[in-house]
């Protein structure tokens, strides 16, 4: 049987943890097309760094706020672009 998922919130939080799963093979050197997952984690989540240590930012962000895991609603804008000032 399979799972729904439902809610902004389960669907982000699901998104994270294929994120970290992805990064964590990135780091093993797996590739895919188009753009890398680390790319994408940086630009929504504002980290900084190379695979290894957006990964560690990741599981601490997923630890902190398992429960709770939108840094942000879905928008035009991406998180770091909005906290700039302008």
């Amino acid at each position: 049987m399979a799972t729904v998922i439902t809610g902004v919130e389960s669907i982000r939080l699901v998104q994270m943890l294929a994120w970290r799963g992805a990064l964590h093979l990135e780091t093993k050197g797996l590739r895919r097309r188009g753009r890398s997952v680390l790319s994408i984690v940086k630009q929504q989540m504002c980290f900084k760094g190379g695979a290894v240590s957006v990964l560690r930012q990741l599981e601490d962000y997923l630890d902190v706020n398992g429960n709770a895991p939108l840094a942000y609603r879905y928008t035009e804008r991406t998180p770091c672009e909005s906290s700039k000032t302008n």
